[in-house]
């Protein structure tokens, strides 16, 4: 799938924002970015985000703001089709505050999003608000959206997810059609045998050009980003299948269990079967 810049809004008289909400059995791999900011909130299902270069996993009940043009993706949990995704999404542009001195205070918020803002246990009124806004229309639906943007704001355990350094990779990530393509087949195909030269090959560079020109985007080599992305999958897994962690290390493209195990162990400080057992 080739990765596509979205711009989602087109008219500013209309509306302020976007908002909407998806439910389908799965999200399968779709990198891309967009000059708006976005807040997702998972209202059911579960998988791995992508973020800038942050590789996790989300879940129910999970919100995550995103920031202007961070390359992004979701995707679902393998054969989890049964359980299905359902998001509520707000795409806005932050120059809709521009003339409004009683929202200055939410330009904070806006560049702590451009490293990627995530809330673990959002209040149940957000939530709930989230969930209305997507009925809402009018002056009421404009009142929701900015409290909403006032709670999260004003929430105290904030995270951010993404590094120091993917302040300045955001622009160069999302401008790279050749880079999001590569990222995109590492997310289809991480479970398979990704060699350096094909990889390489794929980008039309030579395998040496090819190491530091990652590097340089992701601030990481192509072997430790495609090790966090087979890690992440593999937490999701343990957790979420009743299948060997011999298995979990195979269907997660890791051909050498020794390999899988050391991996896994420096990445969560404990064995995957410690982790299986905590979860």
């Amino acid at each position: 799938m080739k990765p596509e810049y979205e711009k989602n809004i087109s008219d500013l008289s209309k509306s302020a924002f976007k908002i909407f909400r998806t439910v389908t059995p799965k999200l399968s791999s779709y990198w891309h970015y967009h000059p708006e900011i976005e807040i997702v909130l998972i209202v059911k299902g579960e998988g791995i985000r992508f973020v800038g270069d942050d590789v996790s996993n989300f879940k129910e009940n999970e919100i995550i703001i995103i920031g202007e043009n961070i390359p992004h993706n979701y995707i679902s949990n393998t054969n989890d089709d049964l359980k299905g995704i359902d998001t509520v999404c707000i795409q806005f542009s932050k120059e809709i505050f521009n003339s409004i001195p009683e929202c200055k205070h939410f330009f904070k918020l806006f560049n702590e999003a451009n490293r990627g803002i995530y809330i673990s246990n959002p209040e149940k009124s957000l939530i709930l608000k989230m969930l209305n806004l997507v009925k809402d229309q009018g002056i009421k639906s404009f009142i929701n959206f900015l409290e909403i943007l006032e709670n999260i704001h004003s929430d105290s355990e904030k995270i951010f997810i993404m590094s120091d350094k993917s302040i300045t990779l955001n622009q160069g990530l999302g401008s790279s059609k050749r880079f999001s393509e590569v990222l995109d087949y590492i997310h289809s195909n991480y479970n398979k045998t990704i060699s350096l030269d094909e990889i390489s090959s794929l980008s039309h560079y030579t395998t040496n050009s090819f190491t530091r020109w990652f590097k340089k985007k992701m601030g990481i080599t192509f072997i430790e980003y495609l090790h966090k992305v087979r890690l992440t999958h593999a937490c999701q897994l343990l957790v979420s299948r009743d299948i060997s962690i011999n298995q979990v290390a195979l269907e997660c493209g890791f051909e050498n269990i020794s390999t899988f195990n050391r991996l896994f162990k420096s990445k969560m400080n404990q064995s995957p079967g410690t982790y299986r057992s905590t979860k």
